[in-house]
């Protein structure tokens, strides 16, 4: 799975994945990123198929909820 995000400045980014009842599955990334836009690629491949949240957080400021089905 693949995710874009554009950062409006340098900080810190945390992508995190939950299960569809807000428990923590894992932490994605958790790192200091420039300005500008990123790509980020995921392995998914050792979780079961069903519904995911991929919270974005960027600065601890803005966020960004993503619903993500997997099918296998």
């Amino acid at each position: 799975m693949s995710l874009s995000i554009d950062l409006p400045t340098t900080g810190l980014v945390e992508i995190k994945l939950y299960d569809i009842l807000g428990r923590e599955i894992k932490t994605l990334i958790n790192q200091v990123h420039s300005a500008g836009k990123h790509a980020f690629v995921f392995e998914m491949s050792g979780l079961p198929s069903g519904v995911y949240f991929i919270n974005v957080e960027a600065k601890r400021q803005n966020s960004i909820i993503r619903k993500v089905v997997l099918l296998k």
